[in-house]
């Protein structure tokens, strides 16, 4: 499962996707509460498929790592304690 709200920080669009066996998503289709998807959702949407947001994706997971470590030393210079994990996030 995949949210746009984190990929790109747009906060308040409510859009998303999952991905995976036929017979899982469809067991997952089965307690999905329906809602209607805003005309601002689908263009979010449409406008994260394009190529620019591959791009996109592709340095954010490429620079992530080195970001992430960069964050957890400068906190461990303040006295902090980090749990350790691999998460784009701390």
């Amino acid at each position: 499962m995949r949210s746009l709200t984190k990929t790109y920080g747009l906060a308040g669009i409510r859009a998303g996707y999952v991905v995976g066996d036929s017979q899982l998503v469809a067991q997952l289709a089965a307690h999905q509460t329906p809602w209607s998807v805003s005309t601002r959702a689908i263009a979010a949407m449409i406008a994260c498929t394009c190529e620019e947001a591959r791009r996109f994706r592709t340095e954010l997971r490429d620079d992530i790592p080195a970001a992430r470590a960069d964050l957890v030393d400068k906190l461990k210079g303040f006295g902090l304690s980090v749990v350790g994990s691999e998460a784009p996030f701390v």
